[in-house]
């Protein structure tokens, strides 16, 4: 299953191979970092991978590898910082505006 629609197999293929790469570079680039675990940061890499796959848009002039390197760091980075031993934080994207406001 590709995630790149709209794109010969081949291209899509490759562009995933390429996701996949970038992702395992930088999971190791921040391998330094006592917490989370490597696989922590691999998945976490993975998932900027795949959000990359879904999301890039040849037609804003931007290259896929600046985008998906991008995204990848920051889903990395958001990993490292929402690490907390014994706590659990629910990402940004799963708050609603309704849980926000306390007021209404």
């Amino acid at each position: 299953m590709t995630l790149a629609i709209g794109r010969s197999a081949a291209e899509a293929y490759a562009r995933e191979q390429h996701a996949l790469g970038l992702a395992f570079a930088t999971a190791r680039r921040y391998r330094w970092v006592v917490s989370p675990d490597e696989e922590e940061l691999l998945s976490a890499a993975l998932v900027g991978a795949a959000i990359s796959l879904q999301r890039f848009d040849p037609g804003r002039g931007v290259a896929f590898r600046t985008f998906a390197i991008t995204t990848i760091d920051g889903m990395v980075k958001r990993a490292i910082r929402d690490w907390r031993p014994g706590t659990v934080r629910r990402p940004a994207e799963v708050v609603s505006i309704d849980e926000t406001d306390r007021d209404g």
